[in-house]
């Protein structure tokens, strides 16, 4: 975790934004996103702003991003993945969600 803080911290200093993926890939990695602690990755956003893993910037970015992908086909909107995948007949457990999360550039449209 520590290892985490100063990543942020250097990032901070440097001045270099995370991209959607990458602000992803942090939330998977420190387990915030995973099927024991939250299956909704806004959820682990928030908690990696309250962990100090991520800035609040970056959780409105990737959340931003979340929003503007289930907004984007109005037959099936929602707030949640799950439903979004489900309304779609698209597989949906938690496996399939990690999988475009871990993918985002090539989530299905």
């Amino acid at each position: 975790m520590l290892i985490l803080v100063l990543k942020k911290w250097i990032r901070l200093i440097l001045k270099e934004p995370l991209t959607v993926q990458q602000i992803f890939d942090l939330m998977i990695e420190t387990k915030l996103y995973s099927e024991n602690q939250t299956i909704y990755m806004c959820h682990a956003l928030f908690e990696g702003v309250r962990k100090d893993i991520i800035s609040l910037q970056e959780e409105v970015k990737a959340k931003t991003a979340i929003n503007l992908y289930l907004s984007e086909n109005p037959n099936s909107q929602t707030s949640v993945l799950e439903a979004k995948l489900k309304l779609e007949n698209r597989p949906s457990s938690f496996n399939d969600r990690l999988a475009i999360y871990k993918d985002w550039k090539h989530r299905p449209r």
